[in-house]
């Protein structure tokens, strides 16, 4: 079975190809462009012990995407938008060096700034 059939969401990966502008408090704006669109996937909020094993090595996670292997190179430096709410990538993993699927691990922005 292959896990594309368990993919239920349908996700953009957003990359930032600029350092951003200076906006009036001195402060850099983030212009997000879409790198990959629809791709299909999976999010699934992580528990409450995977939360706390990230968290003793003082990272925040709040979620893990599946998805395809995708043309461009997903990276920590992008990504995920869902609708309206978007996902900061801190892990991107090719499980068992398979090529089979990716395990993104997320957290969920509080708040939409850029």
């Amino acid at each position: 079975m292959s896990l594309s059939s368990i993919y239920n969401q349908s996700a953009n990966i957003e990359r930032n190809p600029t350092p951003g502008v200076a906006d009036s408090q001195g402060g850099a704006v983030r212009n997000w462009a879409i790198l990959l669109s629809g791709t299909p996937c999976m999010i699934q909020a992580l528990s409450a012990n995977e939360r706390a094993m990230y968290g003793s090595d003082g990272v925040e996670v709040t979620h893990r995407m599946f998805c395809n292997p995708q043309s461009e190179i997903i990276n920590e430096r992008d990504r995920v938008k869902i609708g309206t709410i978007v996902y900061d990538i801190i892990l991107v993993d090719d499980v068992a060096g398979l090529s089979d699927h990716l395990e993104l691990t997320l957290r969920e922005k509080r708040h939409n700034d850029g």
